[in-house]
């Protein structure tokens, strides 16, 4: 009996080991050896990322982008899109990250894994300089349309603080057309990131027909902790590679002097 036992403990720590080297193969294989990343960028959201007449890619998101595919040592193909379709993109496979400040929530944690933070989010609204609107709350704001970019945390704010009021809400494809539609009078109040909205106050003379209204919306439930890079669930090791690349940027210096070339502040 007992040296029938002694043979099958031998037997099943044989198999224990066996099956344990076989799991760490398997494991190792499942993991991407990642050589060329496909990074869905928004077309339409200059100065963070845009295309010229040549197609050809710019902003910084595009330089945030190239500085973290070079401490990753893979190659950046950008792959523009509007910014509705660049989460759906994503699920079909069609690219493999998106940089264009996704909002990482936890509603949008259910669904996909996020690198850390690589610039702050936080709204702002702009009315014209002709509006007499001096709230924001959706008691004041009846009988008014208010708009955000589709596809961007601030659509999201919108049609659910406002839109569920009642309030007319309109969402458009890019900021530019939602800066025509507020500066001719078609728009009541637009809601958009900061950042981008001081860069069209002081690029774009917005000063002229439109104003800042109310104060510096932060709600993590809507703009979360910050824009992250969105990646699939099955690709988390490729959210901690952009993760590495983050810290290594904000270390060496090179993130502050790409934040230098775009904005008199810091943005993250």
């Amino acid at each position: 009996m007992y040296r029938c036992s002694a043979f099958l403990r031998k037997w099943a720590l044989i198999l224990l080991i066996v099956f344990a080297d076989h799991s760490v193969v398997l494991a190792a294989s499942s993991a991407k050896d990642w050589k060329v990343v496909r990074i869905g960028i928004d077309a339409y959201n200059a100065p963070f990322s845009s295309v010229d007449s040549a197609l050809i890619p710019n902003g910084f998101d595009i330089d945030i982008a190239k500085a973290l595919c070079s401490r990753m040592s893979v190659t950046c193909e950008f792959v523009p899109a509007s910014r509705e379709a660049l989460l759906p993109n994503l699920l079909l496979r069609r690219i493999d990250a998106v940089l264009s400040a996704a909002a990482v929530t936890d509603d949008q944690r259910n669904t996909l894994s996020f690198s850390n933070k690589y610039y702050s989010l936080e709204g702002r609204f702009v009315v014209n300089r002709t509006s007499d609107s001096v709230d924001t709350s959706p008691e004041a704001l009846r009988g008014k349309v208010v708009g955000a970019v589709a596809g961007t945390p601030y659509a999201s704010y919108v049609s659910n603080v406002y839109g569920s009021k009642g309030i007319a809400v309109k969402l458009y494809k890019s900021e530019p057309d939602a800066f025509t539609d507020l500066r001719d009078g078609r728009l009541s109040l637009l809601l958009g990131g900061s950042v981008p909205l001081y860069h069209w106050f002081k690029e774009g003379n917005a000063s002229r027909c439109c104003r800042f209204l109310g104060q510096s919306i932060r709600n993590t439930k809507y703009l979360g902790d910050g824009a992250g890079i969105a990646v699939r669930k099955e690709d988390a090791d490729l959210a901690t590679l952009f993760n590495k690349a983050i810290e290594d940027i904000l270390r060496d210096g090179t993130y502050e002097k790409i934040n230098a070339v775009y904005f008199d502040f810091f943005v993250y």
